[in-house]
């Protein structure tokens, strides 16, 4: 099988060679070989020139003509010889599929040729696609809402990305289960800060308690507004869209840029965020209801640089 290689391959090709007549004058002069390639991706015929997902698999057909009499087929360096193409000595035709599996992205080329018996050389053809990843479209989560925290801590003031969970202060003392490593978020709304989304690492204890906690993650982030408008949140479709996003941020923001968290935080604001389990996306506030009492939220929506169709 042959492999494609991410340069193009450089072959030292056997120069067209035109039988001519050395002695006598009536010697025939026999036609020079000709070929033919087609591809095929899944049955699918493609050209030369085209786009390729990378991990498929191309077969190649190569028909040889060859009055001269069909002698060996050059796929690359590699020869394929008259046995191998199943015809007999003199053949003028012959026809020989093989496939190539696309391993990388990028510009990928094959060149082929064929021989015939007075050593005459066909035209090499070169048949080139380029390996492409297709990213796939990105996780989206929406409606999440948060309740501004009450003094029982029944209320779900907390939020996990990894889990899409919400969860109150009791659901995470209420368990034996380790449920506070999981939690990126928490809510409040305070009396200066007003609508706040901050790392459990930060939330305050004048708000609400949460010391007892066994963990409290630092969740990163960057207040995107800064850099970017809706219009370029709302063109984010695909993971490599996000990560693009994400990596642009990075090498624009400044230092003063990063925090565990932010307050006064209006609808419409933009938040990139890196979880501690290395879960990256982008926050868009979506409404924010009322303060500090019971039934007030923050209506959020994520979008995250993983597959939509990625398991979490």
């Amino acid at each position: 099988m042959k492999k494609f290689t991410q340069k193009i391959l450089l072959f030292t090709l056997a120069s067209t060679v035109f039988l001519t007549s050395c002695g006598d004058d009536e010697d025939p002069v026999v036609e020079v070989p000709s070929i033919t390639v087609t591809a095929a991706v899944n049955e699918a015929a493609i050209v030369s020139g085209a786009e390729v997902e990378v991990g498929s698999t191309i077969t190649f057909t190569v028909g040889i003509t060859a009055p001269g009499g069909v002698n060996t087929l050059w796929i690359g360096n590699d020869a394929v010889s008259r046995t191998v193409l199943g015809v007999d000595a003199g053949a003028t035709t012959a026809s020989y599929s093989f496939t190539s599996d696309v391993t990388q992205e990028g510009v990928l080329s094959l060149e082929v040729y064929a021989v015939d018996d007075a050593d005459q050389s066909s035209a090499t053809t070169t048949f080139t696609v380029t390996g492409v990843v297709t990213s796939p479209d990105a996780k989206v989560l929406t409606a999440i809402m948060l309740a501004a925290p009450d003094a029982e801590g029944t209320l779900t003031a907390f939020y996990s990305v990894g889990d899409e969970t919400l969860y109150s202060h009791n659901d995470v003392i209420g368990t034996a289960e380790a449920v506070s490593q999981n939690i990126d978020f928490g809510y409040y709304y305070g009396a200066n800060d007003e609508a706040s989304l901050v790392s459990p690492s930060e939330y305050p204890a004048s708000v609400f308690d949460i010391s007892a906690w066994t963990t409290r993650n630092e969740t990163v982030m960057v207040y995107a507004s800064n850099y970017y408008t809706t219009e370029d949140y709302m063109g984010l479709q695909t993971v490599a869209d996000v990560t693009a996003w994400l990596d642009n941020l990075d090498a624009n923001a400044v230092e003063d840029d990063i925090a565990l968290g932010f307050s006064g935080l209006s609808a419409g604001d933009l938040i990139a965020f890196e979880t501690a389990g290395e879960i990256a996306g982008i926050i868009r506030v979506t409404q924010i209801s009322g303060t500090f009492n019971a039934g007030d939220f923050i209506e959020l929506e994520f979008i995250l640089a993983e597959a939509a169709d990625e398991a979490m």
